[in-house]
């Protein structure tokens, strides 16, 4: 069969470009869709803030802090009304409910799920904090499948319950639960390996490459393991205790590195790791990440360090000595990076901010503020759309262009 290349003209490209722009891309799970909590949106103006948000619509999804999904021109997301939860589908460009699916789900302190959907395909894989997971029909919401951690797994139940967001890999679907995660099959549920049935971390697993086998960072709730993600076997491990067992920041992998931190003042530490070796290079309290995920860029490692409730700090650390090379007074909250430059931030109380953080200077270019209440959620930005929500429930649409 003879295959013709097609000539597009320059004007076209532009056109395909700005189309991306104006009607947003696919975020397809939870800090993105690298996983990392990084953006690249050519709509996104930094200072759209300066005259308050434009908010294009807002939504009621209850209780919780699960961020948003988007795929097709539609938008996933979670809550609980304090007995059930529900699994949202809306229309990315208007709110209005596109289906809904409803189970019965107790809460507890901070109620509502904490964990994103995952989309893969044409599948939406949601788990709630007492441990169900669900694979749901994108386009209707009917049930694939269904499993229970906790019934058929072991998995216990921390003092705020299940955190991590769905992995995909392949045909392999990832949970942190258990001792150091789970493995199914994602087309069907099937088991594929199950650690040791305890209480995990809330962090999502992180995967990264040693050779050519694939491993899983699992922060659980003593410890930090590497995983080969084909079996299950723990490759290694190191103690990593947090008040509370709240190691909930996802771990961050770059450079046969990895970097993990927490709150309470337990701190942070940097590894070099190996296929059955890690060793630890630095550690220090100096970026304590309650459960915001740090992210690395250009040799720095950036973070807000305290705790929910009280003052925090945006921080610089020089990845390979920990140095700190810069710390801004900040409010606690959420962030992701877009275009590689800008810092987009939901702080607690609802104040939305957009700043330029590097190593050598910091400069908030634009704020707003939305009703109070507890921002915790991360921020999902899409076609220079902004999504946001509360603790209540509030999901909001700004405008960012």
């Amino acid at each position: 069969m003879r295959i013709t290349r097609l000539k597009i003209p320059a004007c076209m490209f532009l056109m395909f470009s700005l189309a991306g722009a104006l009607f947003g891309q696919d975020v397809d799970r939870f800090r993105g869709d690298g996983g990392d909590s990084f953006y690249t949106d050519r709509a996104f103006n930094p200072e759209a803030l300066a005259n308050g948000a434009k908010i294009l619509w807002q939504a009621a999804v209850n209780q919780g802090f699960s961020a948003v999904a988007l795929k097709d021109k539609r938008l996933y997301t979670m809550g609980n009304d304090r007995k059930n939860d529900t699994v949202w589908c809306l229309n990315e460009d208007t709110g209005e409910v596109v289906w809904r699916y409803t189970y019965p789900c107790r809460t507890n302190e901070h109620p509502g799920p904490r964990a994103t959907p995952t989309i893969d395909g044409d599948v939406v894989y949601t788990v709630s904090l007492a441990g169900h997971l669900h694979a749901l029909r994108a386009d209707t919401g009917k049930v694939i499948w269904k499993r229970n951690l906790v019934d058929e797994f072991g998995a216990r139940l921390a003092s705020w319950a299940l955190g991590s967001s769905v992995v995909i890999d392949g045909d392999m679907l990832l949970v942190n639960a258990c001792t150091s995660g789970v493995a199914l099959k994602k087309k069907t549920g099937a088991k594929i390996w199950a650690s040791k049935g305890a209480a995990s971390g809330y962090a999502t697993p992180v995967l990264f490459t040693i050779g050519s086998k694939k491993y899983g960072a699992f922060f659980g709730a003593d410890a930090i393991y590497g995983v080969d993600i084909a079996t299950g076997r723990v490759a290694w491990r190191d103690g990593w205790f947090t008040s509370y067992d709240v190691n909930a920041a996802d771990p961050l992998a770059f450079d046969n590195k990895l970097f993990i931190s927490s709150g309470y003042g337990k701190g942070c530490a940097l590894y070099e790791f190996t296929e059955n070796k890690l060793t630890r290079k630095w550690s220090n309290r100096d970026l304590a990440a309650h459960f915001s995920s740090p992210v690395y860029m250009d040799g720095f490692i950036y973070g807000i360090s305290g705790n929910s409730g009280g003052g925090a700090r945006y921080v610089v650390l020089k990845a390979d000595t920990g140095k700190v090379v810069r710390s801004e007074k900040a409010r606690f909250g959420n962030f992701i990076v877009v275009n590689r430059r800008y810092f987009f931030t939901a702080f607690e109380r609802g104040e939305i901010t957009v700043a330029e953080l590097t190593p050598s200077s910091y400069r908030v270019v634009s704020s707003a503020k939305l009703r109070p209440n507890i921002y915790w959620t991360a921020p999902v930005l899409s076609g220079g759309r902004a999504y946001i929500r509360n603790g209540r429930g509030d999901l909001f649409c700004i405008d960012m262009r």
